[in-house]
């Protein structure tokens, strides 16, 4: 028992900056988050993905029922990265079934008009060669 106990100590253990405790409403509206309050088990949500991000546990995975608030807190946890980056941020690929490729891209112009996205969804032509900040893609062109 006393390993499990070790272990779990170790990894509540934060190596990182230590800025997922600064993150608020404010801090998210400075992030660019726009036009939305983010509620507070989104607040808590995006504090854990930024800790595990921190601490290099990349591919958290967010799972609670629909309609709470999970698109908004990604869109959250990608300012986040932005911000958090010493130099210029990476492109960002969102993968989503096509049925909610519409609702991302509603998400994103409301929430961070800022970001530049590119619908990536269609055949090659229609996808053309064009590079945004967020790369939203569906499971149909992934094969």
């Amino acid at each position: 028992m006393d390993y499990i106990f070790r272990q779990l100590n170790t990894l509540t253990k934060t190596k990182g900056t230590g800025r997922h405790y600064s993150i608020s409403q404010e801090y998210c509206q400075e992030l660019g988050l726009k036009n939305v309050a983010l509620r507070s088990h989104q607040l808590e949500g995006l504090k854990w993905l930024s800790e595990c991000h921190e601490r290099g546990q990349h591919g958290c995975i967010l799972g609670d029922e629909m309609g709470l608030g999970k698109t908004l807190q990604s869109i959250a946890l990608l300012l986040y990265l932005r911000d958090a980056s010493s130099s210029p941020s990476p492109p960002f690929i969102v993968i989503c079934p096509l049925s909610v490729v519409s609702g991302w891209e509603i998400e994103l112009q409301r929430a961070s008009p800022q970001l530049r996205v590119l619908n990536f969804c269609g055949d090659k032509e229609t996808r053309g060669s064009k590079q945004e900040e967020i790369l939203l893609h569906c499971y149909k062109v992934m094969y």
